[in-house]
């Protein structure tokens, strides 16, 4: 059945659950901690939904905006990920085609697997996340408490499918006030897509002109995989997670 893993996993009431971490403010030094619940809500749903909670201080979710050929989409997720309020566009055996809410076509291809990490120290699972903006790492890092018996971890692999732009909305370059003093300082040609600037540096990462400013962002090509994703939860291991940040506080 296409629709079992999403039934068995993000089903509103009936899954195990699927829950992602974020923070609020840069560095080593976050001002606030969330968690993001994603869910459908039926089958045939085309969308996942998503509800925020604060952990520790005043958190408010993070957008990312994605720019195709056909302009910029929103949408938001810790690290990055995206899934709230991402379209479904096929479920697939182990995983599904997603991508952000108004764009034509999926802009990823995601495979889920499910690893069972009851008993491990939780600074080592929050240690295996790939997510490291998402405060884990920065709020777990000497706690060692074992994670509870049916706590399950979702490693997401994408493969991307159509070429696009990814900006951290939150995450303005201070260092540059244009573009051209960043190619100036870096070197490169600053190139367009869907209507917005960009300069590549290293790897796939970009500077990135939006509202103005200068941004981090990512070049996404056609057959791209990443396996450095953010993690997702199940219910029982993201509400330990909750209980350990709130026992631990935000660093200082």
């Amino acid at each position: 059945d296409k629709h079992e893993l999403l039934d068995s996993i993000f089903m509103d009431g009936v899954g195990a659950g699927y829950y992602q971490f974020d923070k609020n403010g840069p560095g080593l030094h976050p001002t606030a901690t969330g968690q993001l619940r994603i869910y459908v809500t039926a089958d045939a749903n085309t969308n996942f939904s998503e509800t925020p909670t604060a952990i520790l201080g005043p958190y408010v979710e993070n957008n990312d905006a994605y720019v195709t050929a056909d302009g910029v989409f929103m949408a938001t997720g810790a690290g990055s990920s995206g899934l709230g309020g991402a379209r479904i566009f096929q479920q697939l055996p182990q995983g599904y085609q997603c991508g952000p809410n108004g764009a034509s076509a999926p802009l990823y291809e995601i495979a889920l697997t499910i690893e069972d990490v009851a008993g491990q120290p939780i600074n080592y699972v929050a240690g295996h996340d790939e997510a490291g903006a998402n405060g884990l790492t920065l709020t777990l890092t000497s706690d060692a408490t074992p994670m509870p018996a049916g706590a399950k971890v979702y490693r997401q692999t994408s493969k991307v499918l159509v070429p696009h732009l990814l900006i951290r909305t939150w995450s303005k370059v201070q260092s540059f006030a244009s573009l051209e003093k960043a190619q100036a300082y870096y070197g490169g040609t600053i190139q367009t897509l869907g209507g917005y600037r960009y300069l590549p540096e290293s790897g796939s990462y970009a500077y990135v002109e939006y509202n103005g400013a200068v941004y981090s962002g990512n070049v996404q090509n056609v057959g791209d995989t990443d396996d450095a994703m953010p993690s997702g939860y199940n219910r029982i291991a993201a509400d330990f997670i909750v209980q350990e940040q709130q026992k631990m506080g935000l660093p200082h």
